[in-house]
């Protein structure tokens, strides 16, 4: 509890890129929001109702979808 109240402004900064108001448009391929929460949906049935093999699937599909993003990262800004 000592770290969070110390660190407040670090702890914030992880939630500073869904404070944008433009990106909460219906329809703008910018907004991940909906997305996370339908992908976090699916890994919470997952984790509670899935088989260990599901679980297994899960994480390699999530392990490799961390590489992919980091990938989109490391290759830069097309615009």
């Amino acid at each position: 509890m000592t770290y969070c109240s110390e660190h407040d402004d670090e702890l914030a900064a992880v939630w500073a890129p869904f404070d944008d108001e433009a990106d909460d448009e219906a329809g703008d391929p910018r907004n991940l929001k909906p997305v996370i929460a339908q992908v976090m949906s699916a890994v919470w049935q997952i984790a509670s109702t899935g088989t260990p093999g599901q679980r297994e699937a899960a994480v390699d599909i999530l392990a490799d979808t961390r590489r992919r993003l980091y990938g989109v990262l490391a290759d830069g800004d097309e615009a």
